[in-house]
């Protein structure tokens, strides 16, 4: 509720406006709202894939525990943190950049890269997809990676 006073030109009051506005169904949709991005939180944080969210300068937002389980780590070690200084890699980079510039999505299937903590300092095949997240302006805001470690279906397709 909002009062405003109105007064002449000798400064004496002459009328209030009062607004009162009921705010019960912004605040069902804003519970609403919070309570589906809870949903979806705790569905990407129990898939079995690993999710990863950076901003534009690709600072990491989010992680789900996957990820942390997979790279080592806490959901919080993650946050704020560069993606190209905790995983470096031109190649990545550059198709990360392509994204942002371009506003479009990159798949790629059996890529070969570490996987840490890795004692045996083997490589492991990745499916990776790279989405770009737009705003209503078509603008890019965020990049989510997922990665499916496909080392042991390849291994048993081979065989």
């Amino acid at each position: 509720m909002t009062a405003s006073l109105y007064c002449d030109q000798n400064g004496e009051a002459r009328y209030f406006i009062i607004v009162a506005e009921d705010v019960a169904e912004r605040k069902r949709s804003e519970r609403k709202h919070n309570e589906t991005i809870q949903l979806l939180k705790g569905i990407i944080d129990h898939m079995n894939m690993l999710v990863v969210t950076t901003d534009r300068q690709f600072n990491i937002l989010e992680v789900n525990s996957s990820f942390a389980a997979v790279f080592g780590g806490s959901l919080e070690d993650y946050a704020g943190r560069n993606f190209f200084n905790k995983f470096p890699g031109a190649e990545d980079r550059a198709i990360f950049e392509n994204a942002l510039e371009k506003g479009g999505g990159y798949s790629y299937y059996g890529k070969s890269m570490p996987a840490a903590p890795n004692p045996w300092n083997t490589a492991h095949l990745w499916d990776f997809s790279l989405i770009p997240i737009t705003n209503e302006g078509g603008t890019v805001t965020e990049v989510v990676l997922t990665l499916m470690d496909m080392t042991d279906r390849m291994r048993e397709l081979k065989n």
